[in-house]
């Protein structure tokens, strides 16, 4: 009777060995394998979560900067040049044509004068340039004023019955504070203008996506990818799914966190064509500006030379001087309207927008961090419910 009850317990035993053989791993050792994947994705999409947030904000600021102070304070500085070089056009044709005597500089100085003072304000509230910026910018301002005042000096003295010789100095002085290459008001706003350029390409140096960069960005979304495929994998062989809808949401919303990520990347490429068009507009105005010039400086000329000197050489060396660098310009060539200029300018303007309309995305990322973590929960919540207890 014990030799029949002992073989009776081995048959059980070895019955028993060979359910759970063909009945698969045991409960426990599948519950640590899907705690262990839940695990590894929850890490995987937090971090998918934190570079491609890191990577965003970056470009944000920067396009954001670019459209809202950099574009404008270049594009300003050079209507602020452009109106002040055409404001002293003016003013020498009104004193070299006679209109001097009814309403002096004239309306259209004036009225280029406040487009260059407004402008400069401007100027002030985009400077992206820090402090070397705005100091260069209160030295414009001050002699912004001098100028203003040697004009209205010119035009008292033109007034006055025989104050023509003087009234043609004050006007060559202030001319002279304008474009003097030491100091002047056109050379101090070209120096701003490069200091705001140099801002600029700094700003487009830190927001571009280096290799290095790109790899942390989306060596985490591949990795994530492939896990969720071994994730769908592993429920297959073990509980005979051949999809978890859930983890393809999550592969949906990790897709398209690639995808906002890889086009705010792009966004840099468009920053940059934005800024080449820019300089482009930029050596336009320059040049549709050094041939209103030229015709200013030689009407001058004529002025100071047939007013005051008699002739080139009866002035000094000074004047010697001033009268061969304006024989010396040549005009570009160039026909270049105001039209045609401020439709370029309303491009760029309309280019740096839509530069910068991607990184409007931001709230759509939280959206789908938080689709694709939920997704990922809910996915493993009924095989680990299945596998909450270990049998006894």
């Amino acid at each position: 009777m014990t030799a029949t009850a002992e073989a009776g317990s081995a048959v059980r035993e070895l019955g028993r060995g060979l359910w759970l053989r063909l009945r698969g791993p045991d409960r426990s050792t599948t519950r640590r394998l899907l705690l262990g994947l839940l695990a590894g994705l929850l890490v995987l999409s937090a971090l998918v979560f934190a570079t491609g947030l890191l990577a965003f904000t970056r470009v944000h600021d920067t396009a954001a900067a670019v459209r809202d102070r950099s574009v404008p304070v270049v594009g300003e500085l050079a209507v602020a040049r452009s109106a002040l070089l055409r404001a002293d056009h003016a003013a020498i044709t009104s004193f070299t044509t006679g209109g001097a005597q009814l309403s002096g500089p004239g309306d259209e100085f004036q009225n280029q004068l406040a487009v260059a003072s407004q402008t400069l304000t401007r100027v002030a509230e985009h400077n992206v340039a820090g402090d070397a910026g705005s100091s260069t910018l209160q030295l414009v301002e001050g002699l912004l004023v001098s100028y203003t005042g040697m004009i209205g000096q010119a035009d008292a003295h033109f007034r006055q019955p025989g104050g023509a010789v003087i009234g043609a100095v004050d006007l060559w002085n202030a001319s002279r504070l304008l474009h003097k290459p030491d100091g002047a008001l056109v050379t101090q706003l070209d120096t701003l203008m490069a200091t705001e350029r140099t801002a600029l390409d700094r700003q487009l140096a830190t927001a571009k996506t280096t290799p290095g960069a790109a790899v942390v960005v989306f060596l985490p979304v591949v990795a994530l990818l492939a896990l969720l495929v071994v994730a769908n994998a592993v429920f297959f062989r073990r509980f005979r799914r051949r999809v978890n809808l859930w983890l393809v949401l999550a592969g949906a919303a990790l897709i398209a966190l690639a995808v906002i990520s890889w086009r705010v990347a792009g966004t840099h490429g468009d920053l940059v064509t934005v800024r080449g068009e820019l300089y482009n507009l930029v050596d336009a105005q320059r040049a549709r500006d050094a041939a209103t010039d030229a015709s200013g400086q030689r009407a001058l000329r004529d002025l100071v030379v047939g007013t005051a000197c008699g002739d080139p050489g009866g002035c000094g060396d000074t004047l010697s001087r001033y009268v061969g660098e304006v024989n010396a310009l040549r005009d570009p060539g160039l026909s270049i309207n105001d039209g045609a200029l401020a439709a370029e300018a309303r491009d760029v303007t309309e280019q740096a927008a839509a530069a910068s309309a991607d990184t409007a995305l931001l709230p759509l990322m939280y959206v789908l961090a938080a689709l694709l973590t939920g997704a990922v929960a809910l996915g493993f919540r009924t095989p680990l419910n299945e596998y909450r207890f270990r049998p006894r």
